[in-house]
């Protein structure tokens, strides 16, 4: 019998994009101290080509802290997405709404009820988007925003399975992985979070969710600033 303990390491590197590089600063307002915020700041100013690296490592009792609720982490990207990116039209969608997306992207409406024929939301489907009616988005005044918002449910979807994964390695018995099949589904486990649950292209405000539903106390944090490359790293339990 061993004991096994992992580490959840996200790392965000912007090579001359000041933009993005601003919205992951951005993010960062909960933890970082107000002079490392500064130095990032002034960093992106005056190296506008060069490079910033923000690393974030959680220790299991920090992504311990997300918590099962669906609806719970998908308002933590909704929020995030507003926040960061400013797609400001997404305010007005629910977890409801996202719900039933869903449900007729995996099967379709039934014409004679007029309802999704799937009865129940599966976020590890994402289903057919085209099988949405346009009169979905006409009812919530998004009808130009639908490819968007279709863009957004399909990332949600991803974000919940993250935090869904990550409570499930939360919860694991480590200190039982003593057999070869404890290890296998343990590793399995992992590496879905990594290759299935996170879009790129959502990947700030994913980070930002993720570290909005971890906060806790700060362990360690650091600032390395060389000619071209600021790299900050912080450690949260």
């Amino acid at each position: 019998m061993f004991a096994v303990e992992i580490d959840l390491h996200v790392e965000m590197t912007e090579p001359g994009q000041p933009r993005v590089s601003g919205l992951i600063v951005d993010g960062l307002a909960t933890v970082a101290t107000t002079r490392e915020e500064a130095a990032l700041r002034q960093f992106l100013h005056d190296t506008p080509k060069g490079t910033l690296c923000v690393q974030y490592d959680y220790a299991p009792t920090a992504y311990g802290k997300i918590q099962s609720e669906d609806v719970l982490n998908w308002q933590a990207f909704q929020s995030s997405a507003i926040k960061l990116i400013g797609l400001s039209f997404l305010s007005g969608l629910t977890y409801d709404d996202w719900e039933l997306f869903n449900r007729i992207c995996i099967d379709g409406i039934d014409p004679n009820t007029g309802q999704p024929r799937q009865s129940a939301p599966d976020r590890r489907q994402s289903g057919n988007p085209a099988n949405v009616p346009q009169s979905f988005y006409a009812d919530r005044n998004l009808t130009s925003q639908a490819n968007a918002v279709q863009y957004f449910f399909l990332a949600s979807a991803q974000f919940m399975n993250l935090c869904a994964d990550l409570v499930t390695l939360a919860n694991t018995e480590l200190a039982t992985a003593d057999t070869n099949r404890t290890w296998d589904g343990l590793i399995a486990n992992v590496s879905q979070l990594v290759q299935q649950d996170v879009n790129t292209d959502w990947s700030v405000p994913a980070a930002n969710a993720l570290l909005s539903l971890c906060i806790g106390p700060v362990k360690t944090s650091n600032l390395q600033q060389q000619k071209n490359q600021a790299t900050y790293t912080i450690k949260l339990s």
